[in-house]
């Protein structure tokens, strides 16, 4: 009868489908307000659908879930009668979220403003301390207690968040008595084993009686409590991955796994609005950046990844706004959105710059490069190729330009990506030829070279570009040093559509330092199959690329004429031969 009961809940959990995701770690600081937060009256008046009614409306929802806890409360009896006295402390770990903490006013205003999850409205309301509580929660939590065994709560919120994660338990009458309750958030960077469950190294940690979050900034009473290993005997969450060793996809290829344990030591909660089901898509994807209301950061050109954060990437807007700006996006979503802008300090950097591509500096500043304008008939929009060195804060370090007989055969189309390698040097993609290179043959464009260290700081070498059909051009729009002497540069042509034939990532490795400067192309990815596979137009300007620290690799589409921004997933860079 318990089998039946949770394997129901399992079933009801996937009848519905919805926009929200997985809650990642918190976003950087962002003192703006941009989020929509509808007023009480616009929700009250909004009319939720599909599992989100299902689970704020239904009594179906209320039963199911205050019939896990009942049944995991009758099972935990079971369990403490048979525990003896030389038995490590004993622990259930249950997850937070949708768990404990009911979230649906969270989904529900952002039903009603028509946006996705976001780190920064997720963020904000954890702040609010507003979440109520799941039916059946706080009796279960209390009995627990009664029982003489521990809670740890195994959450994806992050570690930074737990203190309001505690408020909110506290004004909803739980106890959080930290030598019985211990608060184990997601740590940044998250720690991920090879099948992908991160709660799994917490867990074990609880096991090992190493989890010294459960003790930080406590008292000693505390740590004396937690700092000793103790046995998890039951598990309780919303998703199969609050359970130990699973996956999604585990869990659908093998339900057996499953079946086994509901109802014994594991039990579930009902989520029909978000869970990790929702993440069985293709290994490849395409998704729009979202805009939240008065967003005002325009075309990005330009891609970098955070290198402790795998759901932050950075980007650059062109000269569409001013002023120079570079922007946040995280990945977490679904939908990727823009979570930050950093405006660039006119005073120190200028207000006419037109930034095409960005890097990331080992001490976290960031390297961007402004494409010049040097034929523009209007005096006052004619731009030098600049390399420029950026704070965190947007303050700009003087710009470096390149020597005068090169800026010279500049017209337009200048620098369209930079990367750095671990030395510290500089590289440049020139989009087109330079007038006058015709002598290293009429589709060479260059890769520069900044080395701020040597004599001569400014060296080159040549790439050679696909030859287009009449009419169209081809140039390069982003550089991305791979490791070792290896690197990626985007290749397009000005076609969009069914027109488009040339969308690639190239790689190629540096000759040594006194061979020859014409560069070799090793490997190559053809972004269109990208564009085909989900049915999405092929977009005429990609510019950017990055890879993250945990090795996936994305791609910013331009949206010039108002159209789409769009981040392409592309997949494992060890998969798709973009590592060293």
């Amino acid at each position: 009868m318990k089998h039946a009961l949770m394997f129901c809940v399992i079933s009801l959990s996937l009848l519905f489908r919805a926009d929200a995701a997985e809650q990642c770690p918190a976003p950087p600081p962002d003192d703006t307000d941009k989020v929509c937060r509808p007023t009480k009256e616009e929700v009250d008046a909004f009319q939720p659908k599909g599992g989100l009614a299902w689970m704020l409306e239904s009594a179906e929802y209320k039963a199911l879930a205050e019939a896990a806890f009942a049944a995991a409360g009758n099972r935990l009896e079971e369990i403490a009668s048979e525990r003896k006295a030389d038995d490590p402390p004993w622990v259930v770990a249950i997850d937070a979220d949708d768990t404990i903490l009911n979230n649906m006013q969270f989904q529900l205003e952002g039903a009603k403003c028509g946006v996705g999850f976001a780190r920064t409205r997720w963020k904000r309301w954890i702040d609010r301390r507003e979440a109520g509580a799941v039916p059946g929660a706080a009796g279960f939590l209390a009995r627990v207690a009664v029982l003489g065994g521990k809670v740890a709560i195994i959450t994806n919120r992050s570690d930074k968040n737990m203190e309001a994660t505690a408020d909110n338990m506290r004004k909803l009458g739980i106890n959080t008595d930290p030598e019985r309750v211990c608060f184990l958030g997601r740590p940044s960077p998250v720690e991920t084993p090879p099948y992908g469950n991160d709660k799994d190294v917490r867990r074990a940690e609880l096991r090992a009686g190493t989890a010294a979050a459960c003790w930080r900034n406590q008292c000693a009473a505390v740590k004396e409590s937690w700092a000793q290993p103790h046995e998890i005997v039951m598990y309780i969450g919303d998703n199969v991955q609050d359970f130990p060793g699973l996956i999604q996809d585990a869990a659908a290829a093998h339900p057996e796994i499953v079946v086994e344990h509901l109802g014994r030591d594991w039990f579930l909660t009902p989520n029909a609005e978000y869970g990790s089901w929702e993440t069985k898509t293709p290994p490849d994807w395409i998704k729009e950046i979202v805009r939240e209301p008065g967003d005002d950061w325009a075309n990005l050109s330009g891609l970098a990844a955070d290198p402790k954060d795998p759901n932050t990437l950075y980007a650059v807007a062109d000269k569409a706004v001013k002023p120079a700006r570079i922007v946040t996006i995280d990945v977490c979503g679904p939908p990727p959105s823009v979570i930050d802008t950093i405006r660039l300090d006119e005073k120190s950097c200028g207000n006419n710059l037109d930034l095409e591509g960005i890097a990331i500096g080992k001490d976290g500043h960031f390297w961007v490069v402004s494409e010049g304008e040097q034929k523009a008939k209007n005096p006052d929009e004619r731009r030098k190729n600049l390399l420029i060195e950026v704070s965190e804060k947007g303050k700009c370090s003087p710009a470096v330009t390149l020597p005068p007989a090169v800026q010279d055969m500049f017209e337009t189309r200048g620098f369209e990506g930079v990367t750095t390698d671990e030395d510290g040097k500089l590289y440049m993609a020139i989009q087109s030829p330079l007038k006058g290179d015709s002598a290293v043959g009429e589709r060479m464009t260059r890769i520069a070279k900044y080395d701020p260290d040597a004599k001569e700081p400014w060296s080159y070498y040549y790439f050679e570009l696909a030859k287009p059909d009449a009419g169209v051009d081809v140039g390069l729009n982003e550089l991305l040093y791979l490791g070792g002497r290896k690197f990626a540069v985007i290749e397009r042509d000005n076609e969009e559509g069914s027109a488009a034939k040339i969308k690639r990532i190239h790689t190629f490795r540096l000759p040594p330092d006194d061979g020859s400067k014409v560069l070799k192309k090793d490997s190559s990815i053809d972004l269109i199959s990208y564009f085909r596979r989900a049915g999405v137009p092929v977009a005429e300007q990609i510019e950017g690329l990055a890879i993250t620290p945990d090795g996936r690799v994305y791609v910013v589409t331009d949206s010039d004429e108002n159209k789409k921004t769009l981040l392409l997933y592309l997949g494992d860079a060890k998969d798709l031969k973009l590592t060293p």
